[in-house]
């Protein structure tokens, strides 16, 4: 997309305590490196998808969030929050990433520009 190879995974929800949870988990941190990896192979800047959010409110994915700020990722995307819980998901910069959350309701059905 323009200047960025889009990348990504589903990701996992923040609170995984289940071993089986704890498994999808690492699976997915696992996907987030092997995608990152491959974008920084076309020489463009990673921007990264995810369904879950990495943070939210006061709680961060902790295994996803490491793996962002190591990468030096500077744009994650992500869904999954809905109505309600619009309000309190985690936009802006954090750390030095963008946070941008991309739910269809979050943006009123509209397409979101990656930039």
């Amino acid at each position: 997309a323009g200047s960025y190879a889009l990348c990504g995974t589903r990701g996992w929800f923040y609170d995984a305590e289940a071993d089986a949870d704890k498994k999808v988990l690492l699976r997915e941190a696992g996907r987030l490196r092997a995608s990152i990896a491959e974008a920084k192979k076309t020489g463009l800047e990673p921007a990264v998808f995810l369904h879950y959010p990495p943070r939210y409110a006061d709680a961060v994915c902790e295994e996803i969030w490491s793996i962002l700020l190591e990468e030096e990722i500077r744009l994650c995307y992500y869904g999954h929050i809905h109505g309600g819980g619009i309000r309190r998901a985690t936009e802006g910069w954090v750390d030095g990433i963008r946070l941008k959350l991309i739910s269809c309701d979050a943006v009123s059905f509209t397409p979101v520009l990656v930039r």
